[in-house]
């Protein structure tokens, strides 16, 4: 079963700054323009060690300049690490529009840790990819790794145990009773997401999160590629033999070294904690006479549902949508119970000619795309469900790249692990 470990976690001391002003969204979402506007925010927003920039003045390049700043941030006190190793639960409040007019407030409670990496050809795994990845250069975070020896922003895993909410309930009751709201670091982000963490270090609590965590597999929702670097880092250090540098604090002996884990936000896989949004499907690089519709209709064996389109809420219609710069046509499939719409998609874009396909995930800037020729086409999905989720990972399936687009995503910036003290 996984392992899932406390730690000493560094983390911003709120006398010294503004909680909203230094958190930052995970660096894979980060366009250069928002890049700019965190590091303008202020001096100390996490984006400066996320996506760090090279530092002429001192002859450092991004990461060694990431490395020193987070070293002068922890001497300066504006990082201060915790004196006990502690689980931090974390709770995203947010607000999900069901139409125009409703809306509803949503929390989503995990619980940050150091999840125990596994590593290739384990025996029966229990650190369960959610989806293939698509390959990307992981050079950028393993350099930040290796100069920084820190993680700077947690993954994301989902736990088929059904006890984790309740015991993450229970340790805040037990922790903090009615003071919750006046202990907590709280931020909240350019979206209005609240971020709120509490830092627990009783031996009870933490047992019984740890429990409920060690007791099934944990499908990894977000951070493959994070996961796959802090592998390779480990396989690096321990074919150097350097695992004395990176012992723990506790100093016990049944427990690896930290370098052979990384940071975990670790949630309950259950629909009232996971808000799924889609993942649109752009086609580039067809022959201009190529009939992408007519093709989805040959392939599905369905025929376009014949809708008036200028009525600005047809979109809305459950079903598949296929987008050209002449038409938008709706295709009423059915909701596969066990696969979401990607995996039908998988299989066509295969029987297609040579073309290319990229990902969106707001279907508006989509259209825009596709009317102003910048694409050929586009395919409009629907959310998968919590339970297509949890199917696939019962069955140890592995869903179409870009499939899930898990909201909120939690913010760098909340907490960093060291795997080695800073000097």
């Amino acid at each position: 079963m996984p392992n899932f470990y406390p730690f000493r976690g560094l983390r911003y001391d709120k006398t010294r700054v503004d909680p909203n002003k230094v958190i930052a969204p995970p660096y894979d979402i980060v366009s250069p323009d928002q890049q700019q506007i965190l590091a303008d925010r202020s001096l100390y927003n996490a984006i400066h060690i996320e996506l760090p920039q090279a530092d002429p003045q001192h002859n450092l390049d991004p990461y060694q300049s990431a490395a020193k700043k987070l070293r002068d941030w922890h001497r300066d006190t504006i990082l201060r690490q915790d004196g006990n190793e502690c689980l931090y639960i974390y709770k995203m409040t947010y607000t999900i529009s069901n139409s125009e007019d409703d809306s509803k407030l949503n929390t989503t409670t995990g619980v940050i840790g150091a999840v125990e990496i596994e590593y290739p050809y384990t025996l029966n795994p229990q650190i369960l990819p959610h989806e293939k990845t698509l390959t990307k250069p992981k050079g950028d975070r393993l350099m930040l790794l290796q100069a920084c020896k820190a993680n700077t922003s947690p993954i994301w895993g989902l736990s088929l145990d059904a006890r984790l909410t309740v015991a993450i309930e229970q340790a805040l009751a037990d922790t903090y009773g009615d003071k919750l709201a006046d202990v907590a670091w709280r931020a909240v982000d350019d979206d209005g997401v609240v971020h709120e963490l509490w830092a627990v270090e009783d031996p009870h609590s933490i047992n019984s999160i740890r429990s409920s965590i060690n007791n099934a597999p944990i499908v990894l929702a977000d951070g493959h590629h994070r996961y796959e670097t802090a592998l390779q880092y480990a396989q690096e250090l321990g074919e150097n033999k350097q695992e004395h540098e990176y012992r723990h604090d506790n100093h016990d002996d049944n427990r690896p070294p930290d370098y052979q884990s990384v940071m975990a936000l670790v949630v309950q896989l259950e629909k009232d904690q996971l808000h799924v949004h889609p993942i649109h499907r752009l086609i580039s690089g067809l022959s201009q006479d190529f009939d992408i519709t007519e093709a989805f209709t040959n392939f599905t064996n369905s025929s376009p549902v014949k809708i008036n389109t200028n009525t600005g809420k047809t979109r809305n219609v459950e079903g598949i949508w296929v987008a050209t710069g002449q038409n938008e046509s709706l295709f009423d499939i059915a909701t596969h119970p066990e696969d979401p719409d990607s995996v039908l998609l998988e299989a066509f874009f295969e029987n297609l000619p040579p073309h290319e396909i990229t990902y969106e995930p707001d279907w508006n800037s989509a259209l825009e795309q596709i009317r102003a020729g910048k694409v050929q086409a586009g395919i409009k999905v629907r959310p998968t469900t919590v339970e297509q989720i949890a199917h696939m990972a019962h069955n140890r399936k592995m869903m179409p790249p870009k499939t899930t687009y898990f909201h909120p995503k939690p913010r760098t910036g909340m907490v960093f692990r060291l795997l080695q003290p800073l000097v």
